[in-house]
């Protein structure tokens, strides 16, 4: 679904880019236009059909992306070829070859929508009152960190002895581990901590890098400096002189070794007293690569860790080690209230149904606010909620350790059809470094993900995507 959409998005935003006056291309604007005309009519149907699964629209889906690719392809070959020749100050002429394959491609595009598309929208129209889940609403996409403004539920007293170990007394460098299962909200508790106003206050300098199974110490310590970049140039207002120096720093930084950027981390951290979370922390190998660039420097620094194994903590010689439990029965239907009606609170016909519903989430938080999201946009009534649970019990019931997964995609699967690209691509990226809205928002308008809108540049329309409400209600991929 996600890749045939982002296909048929790139497509016609290279279509619309060939049909731009200031191209100056020799080209059949008609056909052009007409081809324009064909793919949005492909990308309507897929927002219409978006929640439809069975293997005709699967199959369908699959065509569509496969036909858009290659256009594009060729497409661009042809836009290249004419450019290159005007390079050569040769004269640039459309092909009659070109001019034939459109056409072709017309009538494909107007075969999938007039045959196979209408087709399938008969046999899927009675399908569409069965599916349980065809009530929801989209349920938004994921901010690429947990809320930072609240305090994880049953977390208050492990961030309170965190923040305690963290501007204590020991002069020593320390390190710090938060421990536990996937989903359980370690990220989010080490968000809290990076965040709270005393932590900015207590340290000179802060970083947050993100570890994972296939890391690279170039790109952990790269992801620190700019980190530390990036926080001083959010005391000041932003100048044209600030975003050069960015430029000609990163330009720097791809021609120094890593040992030469290791050493460079390691100067400006010397004599500040420092806090490095490293989050998603897998193997003892990661903090080897790096540990001779992060100063003992004897005034209080900080170095935290997320990791789900013990082992790794213990490997690390931590000071002090945070295990995160899971939570109880009354934390959860906390939890999952909050998400789904806020201050409001629970009407009382739907209160014993919610708390079965938190409680088949086996008190993880990242099921729970999952969950917690699909809830809160759907209709709130005990249809639903039954709904809801009936494949909450079929998830379990299979004994699956990849249970809080299959809830995630619930989540997913309840995407508008136009966010799961963009969901999907900040997932891949995020998964490897600690990405910043900027770098994200202009990611994806090079990428071709975004849909216009009017009156908004596609930059406002990828923060909005990133930042408004539509990515409140997916949790922390990174976590999962």
């Amino acid at each position: 679904m996600a890749a045939a959409y982002a296909a048929l998005m790139s497509l016609m935003h290279t279509l619309e880019m060939i049909l731009h006056p200031s191209q100056q291309l020799r080209i059949n604007r008609i056909q052009i236009e007409s081809l324009l005309q064909k793919v949005r009519s492909l990308q309507e149907f897929l927002e219409d059909s978006s929640h439809r699964d069975h293997e005709e629209m699967a199959a369908l889906r699959s065509r569509i992306a496969d036909e858009a690719r290659a256009a594009e392809i060729v497409i661009d070959y042809h836009v290249l070829d004419q450019i290159i020749k005007r390079v050569k100050g040769e004269e640039a002429e459309s092909s009659t070859g070109f001019s034939e394959y459109t056409q072709n491609l017309i009538k494909e595009m107007e075969d999938l929508i007039e045959m196979e598309v209408m087709s399938i929208k008969e046999t899927t129209s009675a399908l569409e009152e069965a599916r349980s889940l065809e009530d929801f609403s989209p349920a938004g996409s994921s901010r690429l960190a947990p809320n930072d403004d609240n305090t994880p539920v049953g977390s208050v007293e492990k961030l309170n002895e965190i923040m305690k170990t963290l501007t204590g007394h020991q002069s020593n460098r320390q390190i710090i581990a938060i421990v536990g299962m996937g989903g359980i909200g370690k990220t989010t508790l080490a968000k809290s901590v990076y965040k709270h106003p005393h932590t900015a206050y207590y340290f000179h300098i802060r970083a947050w890098a993100t570890i994972s199974q296939n890391y690279s110490a170039r790109e952990i310590i790269l992801e620190m400096l700019s980190e530390i970049d990036r926080s001083k140039q959010d005391c000041v207002s932003s100048t044209d002189d600030q975003l050069h120096e960015q430029l000609y720093k990163s330009k720097q930084h791809s021609v120094l070794s890593d040992d030469q950027l290791g050493e460079q981390l390691h100067k400006i951290l010397s004599g500040m007293r420092y806090l490095i979370v490293m989050d998603d922390f897998w193997s003892i190998e990661a903090w080897d690569n790096i540990r001779a660039f992060l100063p003992d420097n004897r005034n209080g620094s900080r170095i935290m860790i997320t990791t789900r194994l013990l082992h790794v903590a213990r490997q690390l010689n931590s000071s002090v080690s945070f295990e995160m439990e899971l939570l109880d029965d009354v934390q959860s239907w906390m939890l999952l209230c909050d998400k789904v009606f806020g201050k409001e609170g629970c009407p009382s016909e739907l209160e014993e149904l919610g708390k079965d519903i938190a409680k088949k989430c086996r008190g993880l938080p990242l099921a729970i606010v999952a969950i917690g999201g699909l809830l809160a946009k759907s209709n709130k009534t005990r249809e639903v909620w039954e709904d809801t649970m009936e494949n909450l019990n079929s998830i379990f019931s299979s004994g699956d350790e990849g249970n809080c997964m299959e809830i995630l995609k619930l989540s997913y699967k309840n995407l508008p059809i136009h966010l799961k690209p963009c969901f999907l691509y900040i997932a891949a990226i995020s998964k490897h470094r600690q990405s910043i809205l900027p770098d994200i928002a202009w990611s994806l308008v090079g990428e071709g993900f975004l849909k216009p809108a009017r009156d908004k540049s596609l930059e406002e329309v990828a923060n909005e995507y990133i930042v408004g409400s539509r990515f409140s209600t997916c949790p922390n991929a990174a976590e999962v």
